[in-house]
């Protein structure tokens, strides 16, 4: 991919990109699929990131929601709590909290255990279940039933040995 030959030191080249992203036929016919790869820990550029996130957004939900636990992990990339990358994974997940909203929920808590992303996780998935309504009360039970197997797992390995 042309971005990853830029040197983001030199105003020149980062110009240079801006222009690709905007201008090219190949920018502008980037599949959601491989504008993902924009979204990790090389590409900090927040203009890179927002071009990776517009290509994103074309997806249907039910295709999103494969991409989600991916695209949770990307937040920690991110260079503030408060991201394009956030905002558009906030919004699609409470337009369709069943399709996208479940595996957002789940991605996150998946990710509450990694301590140096535990804060920018964690904020985010509080604004998820502050403004999802009533679905929070499901995702609360499948939580219960989650805590309970894993006790269950735990009294069972304990046993056995």
């Amino acid at each position: 991919m042309f971005i990853r030959s830029i040197d983001f030191t030199n105003p020149d080249e980062v110009a240079m990109c801006y222009n690709y992203l905007d201008n090219s036929d190949q920018a502008k016919n980037c599949k959601p699929e491989d504008a993902l790869a924009l979204l990790d820990a090389e590409f900090g550029d927040e203009r890179i990131r927002l071009f990776a996130v517009t290509k994103l957004s074309q997806l249907n939900d039910t295709f999103l929601s494969l991409y989600i636990p991916q695209l949770a992990q990307a937040l920690k990339y991110e260079i503030h709590h408060k991201s394009p990358l956030s905002e558009f994974l906030l919004e699609r997940s409470l337009q369709n909290p069943r399709v996208v909203g479940y595996a957002f929920f789940w991605s996150l808590r998946a990710g509450l255990h990694e301590i140096r992303s535990y804060e920018r996780i964690y904020l985010t998935l509080e604004r998820f279940l502050m403004c999802c309504g009533k679905y929070k009360n499901e995702l609360f039970r499948q939580s219960t039933v989650n805590e309970s197997l894993i006790k269950v797992h735990h009294r069972v390995k304990n046993s056995i040995e």
